[in-house]
């Protein structure tokens, strides 16, 4: 299919929430409703914020979408939409950061998020997207630009030049069970980026390390993330965040700091309540602690300057 031809990519703002909205939300094919302890199939229009959100994260709606790119732009991070004839058939934001890449630390441009309208994918639009935001990155400063694929998009990822493997770990589960419970109560608190950016993240790396921070402290959206069981705070010489699924089934960890100190967040995860923690962790982790694999999990770059 030929690429558009009047396409044009810009940086958003809350007056694009609506279009950014209606391009996340065409990737949905069913809408549910869990009700009763049943799902059943449901109309958009019937979804509470809280319900739209468990299909896809704050842009299913346009209440917590606009939660969210404010946030963004009040971190001074960067949203974009790609239009055509003005209308917004892709988003895409970018979350620049210095933090430990191999050892050393380096300013990266993360490529966090990435869609396009159902109705005008394989027309070049991902593509602009990119080239645009691999501009913004080099005026910025970065050395790397960075992303997460899907296993579907790495070969979309490496045609343009994001093909170096940056981060190679396994999406795991921990029985919290086989952990225990941590012989001091931890300190319990809110963290700054500062307080982390220099150190290794040894769990729970999908996207960038800085990712987790914003959404752990930045980006929560009252009456949907309030309600999740989080704690955060410092166990041993690392930092945590400890925060359960939308489903309720168990919960997921973020650990900047020690690996040996992954075995006292585990313990403490069981404490709360948790019996099964999801995260990622590399070869090493994986050989001491053998979790249950879910599946791998890269983060690709290319080098800017």
């Amino acid at each position: 299919m030929a690429m558009v031809s009047t396409l044009n990519v810009r940086i958003a703002t809350l007056e694009d929430v609506a279009g950014i909205v209606d391009v996340h939300r065409s990737g949905i094919e069913r809408w549910l409703k869990r009700e009763g302890g049943r799902v059943e199939e449901a109309h958009y229009e019937e979804l509470s914020v809280s319900e739209r959100y468990l299909h896809g994260g704050p842009w299913m709606s346009i209440e917590s979408c606009a939660v969210h790119l404010n946030n963004l732009l009040l971190e001074g991070q960067i949203a974009v939409v790609a239009e055509v004839d003005g209308r917004i058939v892709g988003e895409a934001e970018l979350l620049i950061s210095e933090e430990p890449v191999h050892g050393e630390i380096t300013k990266i441009a993360h490529l966090d998020v990435i869609e396009v309208h159902r109705e005008f994918r394989e027309r070049g639009v991902g593509r602009a997207i990119v080239e645009f935001l691999e501009e913004l990155a080099l005026e910025r400063g970065c050395r790397l630009f960075t992303a997460t694929p899907d296993p579907s998009a790495v070969g979309f990822y490496k045609k343009i030049g994001v093909s170096e493997v940056v981060y190679r770990a396994s999406i795991v589960e921990f029985d919290t069970s086989k952990f225990p419970e941590p012989p001091k109560d931890p300190e319990t608190f809110e963290f700054s980026w500062d307080d982390v950016k220099a150190l290794e993240m040894v769990a729970g790396r999908f996207q960038s390390s800085y990712h987790y921070w914003f959404v752990s402290f930045r980006d929560r959206i009252a009456g949907v993330d309030d309600v999740i069981p989080f704690e955060s705070g410092m166990l041993g010489e690392s930092y945590y965040v400890l925060r359960g699924l939308p489903s309720g089934d168990g919960g997921t960890l973020f650990l900047w700091g020690r690996r040996e100190d992954l075995p006292l967040i585990l313990g403490r995860a069981r404490e709360i309540g948790f019996k099964k923690v999801r995260t990622v962790v590399d070869e090493t982790v994986l050989g001491e602690l053998k979790p249950r694999v879910l599946g791998e999990n890269i983060i690709l770059g290319r080098h800017l300057q």
